[in-house]
């Protein structure tokens, strides 16, 4: 399928490179910066040694590709992330039971540790994940990873003890793309204006995760899960255009015999470049970045309170409602519905905003966190809901009912948050995310370890109500991003060179 691709359009000479090939290109490729040029070495559009797409109407470009191959890719994404969901809340209620088959019994620490350490691992995995696919490009990225994950999933079926099961699961979440990656690929594929709704039919499938993780059984995850990496392998291409053009370079060069040719956007050269550059870019826009530093610390709170959530309701149901262990999973359904609704939402919403906004006056990537701010203010109420109705054992369909809130505010804020950041960051939106997804996983590894204990001092009721103070002081955060962040972004005190 690439190779055809290729060589529809393939050029003979290097006179296809001048510039009349030159200004739409140019145009898409300021699009797609956070403030400045990915090279060091100025592009003008009158050399004829760049090598870019041919014209706007390129098939090697993929914001060309039939539809149907970019719904194929997202629905192969789509199911991809399920998988990893699937395997993080699988066993989220039958926990306690896994710790009692390895000779561990009634021990919080372990209870908690066992569902978070996954997202230490992704916490690490990502920093790695996110300048590779930056530099290799996505495919060879999410080959890599589907391998290992692949490899350390089995391994830990097959853990004799704890710390073993403890130590795979690590490197399982050490081990997953589509979480930094997946929110790259809609944005080399789709246009500004259907980013929103692709990005929302993206999340519809791994928000099926919370809902049917907890209640089926790992044999038939994994036998789905080698069924859609062999699908991957098959279908799915480069969409990086920095990688792609990277390539058309090298086959110019070798048909032409002209060593001079170099892509319009070029990549630090040498594997110690991309040590010195690559690996520490998301550090570096976590750190100098004030917009990122605000929306970190508003998704990680938004993230480690679903993480206290899964690692507590299964004894709250089974203490207070004298739930089975079995019944208990039946209850994470409330999480997912909530984010199926969220989904709905983002769906509605984030894309017909953007073309409001385009008709009236210009559209800015600000404009993608109006759900955010919906889910910012209703996870207070989910909060205390659910803590208060649980607390006083009221029907156990009410603190589902708040679950299902706190499930909405998730989803709108990891969708509009990802949105956002391919927007607003461009061809470094990996790196962006990155580092948006290194601090929400530390918190969804921190705080969850001090939910026992806060339930125990405070309980249930006490503690989600100073949960949710907490979350009250943070619903500021998006909509002072949507009014100043695009001043912040373009100023020139803080302009980055990623």
């Amino acid at each position: 399928m690439e190779s055809s691709s290729l060589s529809e359009n393939r050029p003979s000479s290097s006179k296809e490179q001048h510039a009349p090939a030159l200004p739409p290109v140019k145009k898409s490729l300021a699009e797609d910066q956070p403030g400045s040029q990915p090279s060091k070495s100025p592009i003008t559009t009158n050399d004829p040694n760049i090598v870019v797409f041919d014209g706007p109407g390129d098939p090697e470009d993929p914001q060309n590709w039939p539809d149907k191959y970019k719904y194929l890719l997202i629905g192969l994404l789509s199911a991809m992330q399920t998988m990893v969901n699937l395997g993080t809340l699988m066993s989220t209620p039958a926990v306690p039971v896994i710790l009692q088959s390895l000779g561990v019994r009634n021990n919080d620490f372990y209870t908690v540790l066992l569902v978070a350490i996954w997202e230490l691992g992704e916490a690490c995995g990502t920093l790695v994940v996110a300048p590779m696919s930056e530099y290799f490009g996505r495919l060879p990225v999410y080959h890599a990873a589907n391998i290992l994950f692949t490899l350390w999933t089995i391994a830990s079926a097959l853990s004799q003890n704890v710390q073993m099961l403890i130590a795979f699961r690590f490197l399982t979440g050490l081990s997953v793309a589509s979480v930094t990656l997946d929110a790259t690929v809609v944005g080399d594929m789709f246009p500004v204006e259907r980013r929103g709704t692709v990005q929302s039919i993206l999340g519809i499938a791994p928000l099926i995760g919370p809902v049917f993780g907890p209640t089926i059984g790992g044999a038939i995850s994994e036998s789905i899960s080698g069924t859609i990496e062999l699908g991957f392998v098959f279908f799915f291409r480069e969409t990086y255009k920095v990688a792609i053009l990277q390539r058309k370079t090298k086959r110019l060069c070798k048909e032409t015999g002209n060593e001079q040719l170099r892509s319009a956007i070029e990549r630090p050269r040498g594997f110690e470049a991309f040590l010195q550059k690559g690996l520490i870019r998301p550090a570096r826009m976590i750190c100098l970045s004030p917009v990122l530093v605000l929306l970190a610390i508003h998704v990680s709170v938004i993230f480690a309170y679903l993480y206290i959530l899964l690692t507590t309701m299964t004894a709250v149901f089974e203490r207070n409602y004298g739930f089975s262990t079995r019944s208990a999973g039946f209850v994470y359904i409330g999480i997912g519905l909530g984010m199926v609704c969220g989904m709905f939402c983002c769906r509605y919403t984030l894309d017909r905003f953007v073309k409001y906004r385009k008709a009236k006056s210009r559209t800015k990537p600000e404009d993608r966190l109006v759900p955010m701010v919906a889910g910012g203010v209703v996870v207070p109420i989910g909060l205390l809901v659910y803590g208060w109705t649980a607390q006083m054992r009221a029907h156990w369909m009410l603190p589902v009912v708040g679950l299902a809130i706190c499930g909405f505010s998730v989803a709108t804020t990891l969708i509009s948050s990802s949105s956002y950041l391919v927007d607003a960051f461009g061809i470094y939106a990996a790196s962006a995310i990155a580092a948006i997804i290194t601090l929400r996983c530390v918190a969804g590894v921190v705080l969850p370890l001090a939910g026992p204990a806060l339930f125990a001092k405070l309980g249930l009721g006490w503690g989600t109500t100073l949960l949710a103070l907490v979350a009250l002081a943070f619903i500021p955060i998006p909509i002072a991003m949507m009014r100043m962040g695009e001043r912040i972004r373009n100023s020139s005190k803080l302009q980055i060179i990623f």
